[in-house]
């Protein structure tokens, strides 16, 4: 189904919340903080910096999802 712009506004701003949490909370010697839809990921990564990396993918191709019956 297809996003208003503000709905994907509204979504990428939980997304990025989401990814921020899973970063500040994550277990001791993990690297990442992930949070994802069916449309967008977004992935903050450890770096040799003060500041994560911040990745943000848009799924258009997901070879693992089911096909509808």
């Amino acid at each position: 189904m297809a996003k208003t712009p503000e709905d994907f506004l509204a979504s990428l701003r939980s997304l990025l919340a989401k990814a921020i949490d899973a970063f500040e909370n994550r277990e001791p010697g993990l690297r990442h903080g992930i949070a994802l839809d069916r449309q967008v990921t977004i992935i903050l990564s450890e770096s040799d910096g003060t500041r994560p990396l911040c990745g943000i993918y848009f799924n258009l191709h997901n070879p693992y999802r089911k096909k509808p019956s």
